[in-house]
């Protein structure tokens, strides 16, 4: 099992398919709208996992003025693993939908700090969110 790291508002969790297959993992983190600057999830990512998909699931969209989006990434690149996902005309109630995910399926080769960040354009929202952010991965031999 990942390391697991102290703080921060997320979780971690498993899944397993079904007859021995592939073990996949998760960690997760809450988005509101007033995350603009990098939030770390609660865990870092060891250096030979490999990152599968980022789903993203929220209760209710923003009502941002022009753009509401939300970039998923590592420290110093905050839309490494998914850039400019569209919170504002994404449906509400939304169980998790699969965000585009770049960089995936390649080991992460480093210790990183995964992060989350809600972005808008246009007058500023007052309603919209949270969104729960999870970044799924395996880890190779498990």
């Amino acid at each position: 099992m990942p390391e697991r790291l102290a703080g921060g508002t997320g979780g971690v969790g498993s899944l397993m398919g079904l007859g021995g297959g592939l073990a996949e993992f998760f960690i997760e983190v809450s988005i509101a709208r007033t995350d603009v600057t990098p939030k770390n999830f609660p865990n870092l990512l060891p250096a030979v996992v490999v990152p599968l998909r980022v789903e993203i699931a929220g209760l209710t969209v923003s009502n941002a003025g022009t753009t509401a989006t939300l970039d998923v990434g590592k420290t110093g690149t905050v839309n490494f693993f998914v850039a400019a996902y569209d919170v504002k005309t994404a449906g509400s109630g939304d169980v998790a939908k699969a965000a585009p995910t770049k960089n995936a399926t390649v080991a992460v080769g480093a210790l990183i700090q995964p992060v989350a960040q809600y972005s808008e354009t246009g007058a500023a929202s007052s309603s919209g969110g949270p969104w729960i952010v999870r970044l799924f991965y395996k880890v190779p031999g498990v």
